[in-house]
């Protein structure tokens, strides 16, 4: 807090008496002119995120009072619905809740028909009553839900194509896929913007109609309808009424065409662990009768996995029975390869902040175990966490790859030592990258030595240096680095090892399965640091290749 507020040109106080407690007083001047115009930073514009800001002022937007909703219109339980010679496509609505009812028909009332009722018994009296083009029904709901609406959709002969879009608090793949094996067209999640909400019901009324138009031009054309559901997806298929047999597949090089009649399609071309998934999801849209939705895994031509989202309807005679099923595939591999990426930069993430949380609490507790005075512990504890701070910035610029040594030296003593062409650094040694772990048990145990040196070695004098070297030899290869001190007060050998200590010689044993050893001649402290190459690695020559002589 002292080193933020001296940043902000600002002061902090503190009043304590013991027993009774303490008061920490921070003043900051206001605005930024008392601020160097280098520490001023600029605006960056911020990332787009993947739901635009426009889209949750359209929504909030439509709160304001409409005239197109006057009281009467949700007083009851039922909005009537608009005449049909509006030519709007008519929207029935099913949600128990009053307010996100009301809510939901605001957002639909200016570009589609809607009639609103409480629960899905009141929902399917209307439908049967008159049929409407689209059914938006929340899951759960008094007297019938989602889910025993949706099946009394599926099974009545006169509503069974009926698109139908749930509404769902309940997150996750899980809770999708449960709701389109139930024969849902689409599934979304609350909370949601009223942008997508359009955009679902515009597309699944879109859908719907291009559907009861395909199945119109099957019944005369079934190459017409052929050449349209080809040219919308990455696959084509047809499948037997029960789904024994694959009769065509038209893969289009996303997966391998078949040009006649298979029944070994699902271990030809379904990943085995994803086949029980699939079989089940088949056999619940043969019961309800009811559109095949699903992603999945399928087998590449090329023998590599790829993922797709697969949909077939179902083609029914003149008494109601399934003839046959024809299909269509998505490529998505690509948006689960992303996904699955953002999931492993997650875990690694949560990794790193429970290693630096770890690494944190035991500075913290040794330095309260060593500390003399609580100004002691204060300053040390802040100098070694703004150490720890130094090299995570070194680590973040090179995305957590490694770092070059020099780099990570130079941040860790430049701070104390000044910079090395003061004279009082001198640092030599072939170009090297350490990996994220090296780079940080380094940093640490070069902020001791360099503290160190400040207090009672070669820093604490204005003739004192520091050289800092390092080399890699030996076979197997080794890493050692030497520290070396010289012109300070003459040195007299410590009668206990302090936390600076411990974490030299210890954190590097443990970190780096290396050794540190201190020696204390008269004319300055040597720290040697020796470990296995590990996460130690020789830049290739043309990649930043330099020798570091001293300066």
């Amino acid at each position: 807090m002292q080193e933020l507020t001296k940043l902000h040109k600002g002061l902090v106080s503190v009043e304590s008496t013991f027993g009774q407690g303490t008061t920490f007083t921070v003043h900051l001047p206001l605005g930024k002119e008392h601020l160097p115009a280098t520490q001023i930073g600029a605006e960056r514009p911020r990332a787009s995120t993947e739901t635009k800001a426009e889209a949750f002022i359209s929504e909030a937007l439509r709160w304001l009072p409409d005239d197109i909703l006057a009281d009467p219109v949700f007083g009851g339980s039922i909005v009537p619905m608009p005449v049909a010679a509006s030519g709007r496509a008519r929207v029935l609505l099913a949600d128990d809740n009053a307010d996100m009812r009301e809510y939901l028909a605001r957002l639909l009332l200016p570009r589609f028909s809607v009639l609103a009722v409480a629960n899905g018994a009141k929902a399917l009296a209307a439908a049967r009553r008159e049929r409407p083009d689209l059914i938006l029904t929340d899951v759960m709901m008094p007297v019938l839900d989602g889910f025993g609406l949706l099946k009394a959709i599926r099974e009545d002969p006169a509503l069974h194509d009926l698109p139908v879009i749930m509404l769902s608090a309940r997150a996750g793949e899980e809770s999708r896929v449960e709701g389109l094996s139930a024969g849902a067209d689409d599934y979304l999640v609350k909370p949601f913007s009223a942008r997508e909400l359009l955009a679902r019901v515009a597309v699944n009324l879109e859908l719907s109609r291009a559907r009861r138009e395909a199945m119109a031009a099957i019944r005369d054309s079934e190459e017409r309808f052929r050449a349209f559901v080809t040219a919308s997806s990455d696959a084509v298929y047809r499948m037997s009424a029960d789904w024994s047999e694959m009769r065509q597949l038209a893969g289009k090089e996303f997966i391998a065409d078949t040009s006649e009649p298979s029944r070994n399609w699902l271990t030809e071309y379904i990943y085995p662990d994803d086949q029980p998934a699939v079989m089940s999801a088949i056999q619940q849209s043969i019961r309800t009768k009811s559109p095949f939705a699903l992603e999945h895994r399928v087998l590449r031509p090329d023998g590599s996995l790829g993922w797709t989202f697969s949909r077939a309807i179902p083609l029914f005679n003149g008494d109601g029975d399934i003839l046959e099923w024809f299909g269509t595939a998505s490529d998505v591999t690509d948006r689960k390869r992303h996904e699955e990426r953002q999931q492993m930069l997650l875990n690694e993430l949560n990794h790193r902040v429970k290693n630096t949380l770890a690494m944190v609490q035991s500075i913290a507790r040794q330095t309260l175990r060593n500390a003399t005075s609580l100004s002691d512990c204060r300053d040390t504890l802040s100098d070694r966490l703004i150490a720890l701070a130094r090299a995570h910035d070194i680590l973040t610029r090179e995305h957590w790859e490694g770092a070059e040594l020099r780099d990570v030296v130079t941040q860790a003593v430049a701070a104390y030592a000044g910079a090395p062409e003061q004279k009082r650094l001198r640092i030599t040694g072939p170009a090297l990258r350490v990996g994220p772990k090296a780079a940080l048990t380094l940093a640490m145990a070069l902020h001791e030595l360099a503290t160190n040196g400040v207090k009672y070695g070669a820093l604490s004098t204005e003739t004192g240096s520091i050289e800092v070297t390092w080399t890699v030899q030996g076979e197997p290869a080794s890493f050692v680095l030497r520290w070396a001190e010289s012109g300070g007060p003459a040195v007299i050998p410590p009668q206990k090892r302090g936390f600076g200590s411990w974490l030299i010689e210890q954190g590097l044993s443990q970190d780096l399965g290396g050794e540190a050893r201190l020696t204390f001649p008269r004319e300055g402290l040597v720290c040697e640091i020796s470990a296995p190459i590990g996460e130690i690695r020789a830049l290739p020559e043309g990649e930043l290749m330099r020798g570091f002589s001293a300066f």
